[in-house]
């Protein structure tokens, strides 16, 4: 597979970043068959917004936990559990069907998110926080 961001110009014309790669692509996949996929280039969270999430959010949420009683504390697997929580909680859902028709629904990942969608997850995040622990979880970038 080949991932390559590019741009659609006025006149319609494809400028594709990688030229080269896409070349070799070419070159290596002579005579097959494969797929053309063009989407609008998805801007995932930023670095900031995941700081902010494992510095701020998750240790304010495991505070909050621990007084209302949860045994939890702050160390990287308890850290890990509470992610897994909010983002089975908060995020999305992804829906597996088995053979037999069982749907299973798991929760998606948080890295695949957009800047957009995961301040709207931390936001949902907080307001729980608020409702359910009694705390407000510190502003910062969302």
């Amino acid at each position: 597979m080949l991932r390559l961001i590019g741009t659609i110009g006025e006149g319609g014309q494809v400028k594709v970043k990688g030229r080269d790669r896409l070349d070799a692509f070419f070159e290596k996949h002579k005579g097959k068959r494969f797929v053309v996929t063009f989407e609008p280039e998805k801007k995932y969270r930023t670095g900031s917004q995941n700081a902010y999430y494992w510095g701020v959010v998750i240790p304010e949420v495991i505070a909050g936990m621990r007084a209302q009683g949860y045994d939890v504390t702050p160390c990287k697997a308890d850290a890990e559990a509470v992610h897994e929580m909010l983002k089975g909680m908060f995020g999305s859902k992804r829906q597996l069907v088995g053979a037999d028709g069982v749907l299973l629904e798991v929760p998606g990942s948080t890295s695949e998110m957009s800047k957009e969608q995961f301040a709207q997850y931390i936001d949902r995040v907080a307001q729980w926080a608020a409702e359910f622990l009694g705390i407000a979880i510190s502003e910062a970038v969302r």
